[in-house]
């Protein structure tokens, strides 16, 4: 057993932690997962009906999608 959290959430569960998102806007995402790339991210699992969203492979390809790489940083001018 595990003693740190699951990355995996169901479509509920995710809204439900990130209010920002709509269920009808995940549910869409992955309807067209072949076309926006999704799938290949890795982020979404499927169990027979149940699906399964991978949270931070999700953030990792939603930066992707918007141009973002994993090690931008703002940098912060010297205040010297």
């Amino acid at each position: 057993m595990f003693d740190q959290e699951s990355p995996h959430r169901t479509i509920k569960q995710f809204v439900k932690d990130h209010p920002a998102f709509t269920e009808g806007g995940i549910r869409y995402e992955i309807f067209n997962c072949e076309i926006n790339g999704l799938r290949e991210s890795g982020a979404i699992l499927r169990n027979g009906r149940k699906l399964l969203i991978h949270v931070p492979r999700y953030f990792r390809w939603l930066d992707e999608k918007n141009g973002i790489q994993a090690n931008d940083q703002k940098t912060k001018p010297d205040m010297d």
